[in-house]
This record gives structure tokens, sequence and C-alpha cells, in this order.
């Protein structure tokens, strides 16, 4: 774990130090980004989430794996406070 978020935390401080990021603390963003990865992953891997209609009992909706990868992407990157979206 220490390996992939020190990987995480070098990627963030050479980003904040050329201006590709905007992050204050980049091994607190890492830790914070490696938390959220663990979560999205769990939620690709069972391809299940839930909601709550209103006053009815919560119900299943399909995930999909796509959809997931997509989502940490972007919030990866607004986490980072990336200056632009790569290509």
């Amino acid at each position: 774990m220490g390996r992939c978020i020190g990987a995480v935390g070098a990627v963030l401080h050479a980003g904040s130090d050329d201006g590709s990021f905007d992050v204050n603390d980049p091994d607190y963003t890492a830790n914070v980004l490696w938390t959220q990865g663990l979560g999205m992953m769990h939620l690709a891997r069972i391809g299940v989430g839930l909601r709550q209609p209103a006053a009815r009992l919560p119900e299943l909706l399909t995930v999909s794996p796509e959809a997931v990868v997509k989502s940490c992407v972007q919030s990866a990157l607004a986490l980072a406070g990336a200056q632009h979206e790569p290509g």
C-alpha cells in the first residue's frame, strides 16, 4: 500500500511543482485518491449500487465498470486540480 500511495504522491508532487496540478498537500491528496480508488474498484467489481426511491425500500441498480472508471478519472483530476484533461 505504501508503494502505491508513494507513487501517486510522487506524481502529485511533480505535477504540483510544474503547475499541472493545484495541490496543497500531495501526500494527503495521494491518500484520499487511494481511499476513493479502493471504493470505486469495489463498486466496479460488484457492478451493483443502491438507490432510495422516495418513501420506499432501497433498490439495486446496475453499475457499469466503464462508468466507474470514467468517474474515477474525473474525480482524481478534479481533486488534483488538474489544469487540463489528458487527450
